[in-house]
């Protein structure tokens, strides 16, 4: 294993290794208090990593976040059968970027405080990716095509963090980010510019859906597409579900849903959006004229033909 501490990582890299579990193979470690931290960044490309795994660590606490720090960047290289992990309970993360790596049976154990995890240009499946953000704690994944990847978030109370996924494809996806208690903690869902298809919902306290295609990925019955406690929708498509949106009781409700397509949903709600038909979609709302303990449902100036996205 290589290990870096108190160590200025600029004046490192690694090219062309090839690391072979089940030993770890890189990592940016914890140190001693007094000692000073890794510096800088250091770069890991076209390497193999093959059932082991690679982790960062710092003692470093800092509640400014304004504090320059640590990174690992892994790219160009293939990570088979492992993990990739950084940060521990009450520690603050070193960040990890991973940039044009092919992914496969890989799990992502990410803890962060200010900081957080970067996944650009990758491609590959079976990726699971286990969540848990300190304040303002961020996880992106960016230009990246996967296969079976699941999201799942452990909260901290009280916290904000931020999940994005943007111009990316996520087939066969599963996505839960609210945490078991809805009203007091914040977890920041954005899927913009890209096509995720979902065996069950998303699940997400706030968030936004813009630019971008949710549909169901298989054949089952009683499925929502998007299950959130307030959230924006604009310029997407949401189709294939029993139901499209649901809304959960949250703190500081709130929703926008605009210019986007719902159809072959049994419910929805929004105005100005292309419903899979030019004739009254009344028969297919339930809301407050079925049942007056649910409020009504809006939907005029609905659109006469499909909105095409852009990005």
């Amino acid at each position: 294993m290589l290990t870096f501490k108190a160590a200025n990582l600029t004046q490192s890299s690694i090219v062309n290794a090839q690391f072979i579990g089940p030993k770890q193979s890189v990592g940016l470690l914890e140190v001693p208090n007094g000692i000073p931290l890794n510096t800088g960044e250091l770069i890991v490309d076209r390497c193999i990593f093959t059932g082991t795994q690679i982790n960062t660590y710092s003692t470093l606490f800092d509640p400014s976040g304004t504090n320059p720090i640590p990174s690992l960047v892994v790219q160009n290289s293939t990570i088979t059968d492992s993990m990739v992990s950084n940060g521990g309970l009450n520690s603050d993360p070193q960040l990890i970027k991973l940039l044009s790596n092919q992914l496969q049976n890989v799990i992502i154990n990410a803890t962060a405080h200010y900081n957080g995890m970067r996944m650009s240009n990758c491609g590959g499946g079976n990726v699971s990716i286990y969540w848990r953000g300190y304040t303002k704690a961020y996880f992106e994944i960016n230009d990246t095509k996967l296969t079976n990847v699941s999201v799942n978030f452990t909260p901290f109370y009280g916290v904000e963090t931020f999940f994005t996924i943007r111009r990316s494809t996520l087939l066969n996806a599963t996505i839960h980010l609210t945490g078991p208690s809805y009203d007091t903690t914040v977890n920041h869902l954005d899927i913009i510019c890209s096509k995720l298809t979902v065996p069950g919902q998303i699940e997400m306290a706030t968030g936004s859906i813009l630019n971008s295609t949710i549909t169901s990925s298989g054949n089952q019955t009683n499925t929502t597409g998007v299950f959130a406690g307030a959230i924006s929708i604009v310029n997407s498509s949401i189709f294939a579900f029993d139901v499209g949106v649901s809304i959960f009781a949250y703190k500081d409700p709130m929703g926008i849903i605009n210019n986007s397509n719902f159809y072959k949903n049994s419910d929805v709600n929004a105005t100005g959006n292309w419903w899979g038909t030019k004739n009254d979609i009344s028969d297919t709302l339930y809301d407050y004229w079925k049942n007056i303990n649910y409020g009504e449902i809006f939907y005029n100036n609905f659109a006469q033909s499909r909105i095409e996205q852009q990005c």
